[in-house]
Parts: structure tokens; sequence; C-alpha cells
């Protein structure tokens, strides 16, 4: 039995690829449909978590690198009792 071998086509170029997004746009134009102008995508049952640092910390330099791995190996560790504060964004 023969091996079937496939050879991937080249990628495209820079200038093929804008040749292709013109006659894209040439073709909507010419059948009349136009791109929305706006785009909704909704997620039903999706939670995120995630830890912000506020005021000083948030700034990212050096120090506050090291004193925010510091505290949170600690935290890791259960070496000392963090509060924790949820918000809800939506």
């Amino acid at each position: 039995m023969a091996a079937i071998v496939r050879e991937e086509a080249p990628p495209l170029t820079h200038a093929e690829n804008e040749e292709f997004l013109r006659v894209l746009r040439d073709v909507r134009q010419w059948v009349g449909r136009e791109p929305p102008e706006k785009v909704e995508v909704v997620f039903d049952g999706v939670s995120v978590e995630a830890e912000e640092r506020v005021g000083r910390r948030a700034l990212p330099t050096l120090p506050n690198a090291v004193f925010n791995a510091v505290k949170d190996e600690r935290k890791n560790l259960r070496l000392f009792l963090y509060v924790h504060i949820f918000t809800t964004v939506m």
C-alpha cells in the first residue's frame, strides 16, 4: 500500500493576504452585505476569579514584585489569615 503524501500549501505572503481581504471586501460590497458594526458574545454559566493589587502595590516595580511574591508564598503556606473580598462585576 502506497503512503499518501500531502504537501502543505506555503503560507500566504502579506501581499497575498491583502489581496484576499480586498477581494473579500469587494464581494461583500457587490452582494450588498456589510459587516456588523458590533458583535456581542454572551457566555452563560461562566465565572472568573482574579486577584488584584490596589494602591501603591499595584505598580509593577521590583520592590512591589518582591513584596507581592513573599506575601503570596506566605498565603500559599497558610502562615497568616487573609480576608478575601468577593465582588460581582456583572
